[in-house]
This record gives C-alpha cells, structure tokens and sequence, in this order.
C-alpha cells in the first residue's frame, strides 16, 4: 500500500481528489481512500492505493504542489522536550530509502507556536539520521528529502518525491512581481466547467497565467487575454510565443472596464480572472467603479448562462453588493481560498438567461 501526502491551496482540495480520480480512472488505477485535510490540516490531502502507479499520477497533478510519500506522524508530549522527542522518534523509523541514498536533507514547515525555529527542527532531525544510516548532508541535490513538518504538536514524516513545486511548470519570460499560481489558475479553470470549442476571455491577463493553462488543458478553446498596461499586454505575448500559443491565444490592450465597447454581445462563454486584490498592485483603486463597469461589460459579452469565475479580495463586499442590485448573474458558489499570504474568496458566476 502506497500512502501519498500532497499540498495545494486551502479552499480547493476537493479540485485535487476530482483530479486524483479521473486521471487514476484513466489508466486503471484503483484508489482505496482519498481523505481531504487529514489532521484538519487545510491544504492537505492523503491518498492511498495498492497500485504503484498512483504516484506517477499524482507527480503529473495540475492541482498540486508537492507530493510525498508519508512515512509517519506523532504528537509531541511533555515527556521529553520538544526537540528531544523528534529526534528519537526520527531515529526510530524505518526508511528504506535512506538504506541506499548516499546523501540526504531534512525540509521543515513549521506552524504554531513552539520554542524553537524550522531550522532547529532540520538540524535535530539531520542528527538523528546521521546517526542511524551515517550518510552525508546535500542540501543543493539530496538522493531523498526527508520531510519533518510540524504542526502546532503535530508531526508528520514524509520523503518528497517533488524536485520543485509542481506549480512551476509555465516557463515564463517575462513575470511581474505578483502572479497567480498555475494551481489556482487550474482549479479555476475546472470550477469552469468549460467544453468543446467554447470562447474564453480573462480582461485582467496580466502574465498569462489562466491563458496558458487553459490553452494546456482545452486545445480546442478560443482564448483571448487583455490588460490595461503597455507593458503586461508586451510581456503576455512573449510568453504565449515562447510556449508555442500564439495560434490559439489573442491578446489585446484595454481596460476591463470597457468590455461592452470591444466585443460583441453574447460573444463569449466564459470569463475566467484574477482583477487587483487591493493589496500591493490595487491599493489605489476604486472598487465600487471598477466592479460596475466590468460586470456591466461582463453580462453584455457572455452568453445567457455563461459563466464567471473570478478570485475577489478587498472589494469583495463592492462586487457581491452590485451583483445583487444588477440581478443579471447568480452567485453559484463562494468559496474562501488561500493563494500565498492572502485570503481571497473565489466566486462561481452564472449568467442568468433572459
């Protein structure tokens, strides 16, 4: 039996079992469990299956960040301290894949409130398995990262399997400071719930992100991206070029507030975006203006029960206040999300037929 323990957003890990099963069901892979927040830890998910292929499924996961192997928990107790109890729970495991690794390296993530940092935590742990399988430290390209996460007294014990976070897999020549992950942009996209040659716009493109996902997943789709910036709009087309997506993605300049002027009514099936949170790139904007005129724009273009998935932060309040006052789009759900440091809430959108 193989035990798998993955990462992804907090908000989204019924999106990562949904994809779990259809790419198992794909090749015949037969799941035995899949439990989301195990431990009530948001974020989190545990598979398991007796076919070894559920690995080779889950490295490929579009929803996922990092996948490891779950080796062991504990909880920490008052009878030895803290890191004194980690280090002799480490030294006690059975790892088969330290046996033939010539090096290895501890990685820690740390939530609550303890006495000590992760990296006390790295270098107890990094003891212990010295001590036991007496192989050398590589922190730069370890044969096996041994995972120790704690968890206010919550221990969990995992090799990773992920070399880098699965998220980084668009190759972009150009990045702003702030983007989206292609996580999010995933689960957005399923949330979606897109089919055949549909149209899709995101009016807030910015780097590509939802472009280029979606042109991966949906090679029959119709994209179109705008930005009001010169130079995001400039940026987008180098990425779109480099990944070999010009065929199928169009980029225009203008501002989302504009959408009734530039497209014709009913032109599109879905808007999938990511406007300004209000955080760094949106401290300055005016919410209440920018929402009424992108949803007026919005349920000009779209087709009647066209959809609207869209990630809103500090002007969360503005936008479901006009929503109710227009009655043209009916909030299908609502879902809190975590995408970095910051809590927006994911909306899914119909437009109401008339």
């Amino acid at each position: 039996m193989i035990q798998l323990r993955l990462t992804t957003h907090a908000g989204i890990e019924d999106v990562v079992e949904k994809e779990l099963r259809d790419r198992a069901l794909k090749i015949g892979c037969e799941i035995t469990q899949i439990t989301q927040k195990p431990f009530d830890l948001d974020g989190q998910i545990l598979v398991e299956s007796s076919d070894s292929s559920l690995l080779e499924i889950a490295l490929k996961a579009r929803s996922v960040f990092h996948v490891m192997q779950q080796i062991d928990h504990f909880f920490l107790t008052s009878e030895l301290s803290d890191l004194d109890q980690i280090y002799a729970e480490i030294f006690a495991l059975e790892l088969p894949e330290m046996d033939t690794a010539k090096t290895f390296r501890v990685t820690t993530q740390r939530n609550g409130k303890h006495e000590f940092r992760a990296m006390d935590v790295q270098r107890i742990a990094g003891s212990a398995l010295i001590q036991r399988y007496g192989k050398k430290v590589n922190l730069a390209q370890p044969d096996v990262n041994v995972r120790v996460d704690l968890y206010d007294r919550l221990c969990l014990v995992s090799i990773q399997e992920t070399q880098e976070a699965l998220d980084q897999r668009q190759k972009k020549v150009w990045r702003p400071r702030i983007a989206l992950k292609t996580t999010m942009a995933y689960a957005m996209l399923q949330l979606c719930e897109l089919e055949g040659t549909a149209r899709l716009l995101d009016p807030f493109c910015g780097s590509g992100t939802i472009l280029m996902e979606a042109a991966t997943l949906f090679p029959d789709l119709d994209i179109y991206g705008r930005d009001r910036w010169a130079e995001a709009v400039t940026g987008v087309k180098e990425n779109i070029r480099a990944a070999h997506f010009s065929h199928q993605i169009q980029i225009q300049e203008g501002d989302a507030r504009d959408l009734a002027q530039d497209y014709p009514a009913g032109f599109f099936d879905a808007i999938v975006t990511n406007p300004p949170y209000g955080v760094h790139l949106g401290s300055k904007i005016n919410f209440d203006r920018l929402y009424q005129k992108f949803l007026y724009g919005a349920e000009k273009i779209l087709q009647p029960e066209g959809r609207l998935v869209v990630l809103v932060g500090k002007g969360r309040g503005a936008f479901k206040k006009i929503i109710s006052q227009r009655e043209t789009f009916q909030i299908r759900e609502e879902r809190l999300v975590n995408t970095g440091e910051l809590y927006p809430h994911l909306l899914i959108c119909d437009r109401r037929s008339q």
